[in-house]
């Protein structure tokens, strides 16, 4: 139970971890093209 809620929060800090510069790159190109516009 313990070692399943461990892995779990683990895989979310691995995809939190490689999703989250993805995202703050897609919103610094949102801000430019809505500045651009």
């Amino acid at each position: 139970m313990i070692g399943r809620l461990l892995r779990g929060g683990f895989m979310t800090a691995i995809y939190a971890y490689l999703y989250i510069p993805i995202i703050i790159l897609i919103v610094k190109l949102l801000q430019q093209f809505a500045v651009r516009h």
